[in-house]
């Protein structure tokens, strides 16, 4: 049953628990003083803009925190650009070229990273080859005056099995700081992920860090997932679990809760096409039992999606005609 079912798209290390961790992450807007998103789309480019309003401090004052996203697709030509210009001035520059034409398989990727309040620089380069059953990604990184390599692969065995490591060597130590190792398995026939991983926690001292178990499974319109996180080192463990589900095409039901009884609860409705009313909460389950007091979270916020299909160089031309 297992072994005849189709191949599975190959995904590097740093995503086999993707799915897991969206419905975990997702969507819960409570612990925020204010926050806002408008997203705009124009043909190949994509714009997107965040407000948020931060926690004030001893003296009663609340920084505006801002974000803005500019990002051109273009499919046909294979290259992705984006700018992000972010408080307190930090810029990020991406390029991402299909090499398709050249290499076949293969893509490279460029990054800059300016932090002014800092002073400090991030340069990244990288290059990725993709096949059925192999997924490779290496990078090199300058941070400031500091060199380090990436290195990720994963090899599919058989259709619904992968094995994925990720890595990042100091050049300035002479070691690796970063060292995960995973499985994961992916069983289409029941929309079900699970994984399996090593997560490296001191960038120092070569030892055993965490292990991490992840699964995600989707039955008609509910999502289910949980983890479980093993400290290797300080023998601590905890979970949490997750389930989504889509009562009508308007509404949709989101929980989550973690060993430490942290329940977190959020509703999504669909108020009209590109715009989406959410409310979340959470409370602490133990606390609510031992306490007169519940401490609590409480946020709401809406998502404007808005899709602009007029051409706006033409809109400007006519207008001035006009004038």
């Amino acid at each position: 049953y297992i072994q005849k079912q189709e191949m599975v798209d190959l995904t590097l290390f740093k995503d086999f628990h993707k799915s897991q961790k969206n419905l975990h992450d997702d969507d819960y807007n409570y612990g925020q003083t204010m926050s806002l998103k408008v997203k705009g789309k124009q043909k190949d480019t994509e714009y997107t803009s965040k407000m948020k309003l931060g926690k004030p401090d001893a003296q009663g004052n609340a920084k505006v925190i801002g974000e803005q996203i500019v990002k051109y697709d273009n499919a046909k030509e294979g290259i992705t650009l984006e700018a992000n210009f972010a408080t307190p001035g930090d810029l990020t520059a991406k390029i991402e070229y299909d090499t398709e034409k050249f290499v076949k398989n293969t893509k490279v990727f460029a990054d800059l990273i300016y932090s002014p309040a800092s002073q400090k620089s991030t340069q990244k380069v990288a290059g990725q080859l993709k096949c059925s059953k192999y997924f490779g990604k290496m990078g090199i990184d300058i941070i400031d005056s500091s060199f380090f390599v990436n290195l990720a692969a994963t090899a599919m065995p058989c259709n619904y099995c992968a094995l994925g490591m990720d890595s990042i060597f100091d050049f300035e130590n002479k070691r690796f700081s970063k060292y995960n190792l995973g499985v994961a398995w992916t069983l289409k026939n029941i929309n079900s992920k699970f994984s399996l991983e090593h997560e490296s926690k001191n960038a120092l001292t070569y030892e055993f860090g965490a292990i991490n178990g992840h699964y995600h499974g989707k039955f008609k319109d509910t999502e289910v997932g949980g983890s479980v996180h093993f400290d290797i080192q300080s023998k601590d463990t905890s979970c949490t679990t997750a389930v989504s589900s889509k009562l009508n095409d308007d509404l949709t039901v989101k929980a989550r809760l973690n060993s430490k009884g942290i329940l977190g609860v959020c509703a999504i409705t669909q108020l009209k096409e590109g715009l989406k009313f959410i409310a979340s909460a959470e409370v602490d389950s133990v606390k609510l039992v031992t306490q007169k007091e519940i401490p609590h979270k409480f946020g709401f916020g809406f998502d404007y999606n808005l899709q602009i299909t007029c051409d706006i160089a033409s809109w400007i031309y006519f207008s001035q005609k006009k004038k």
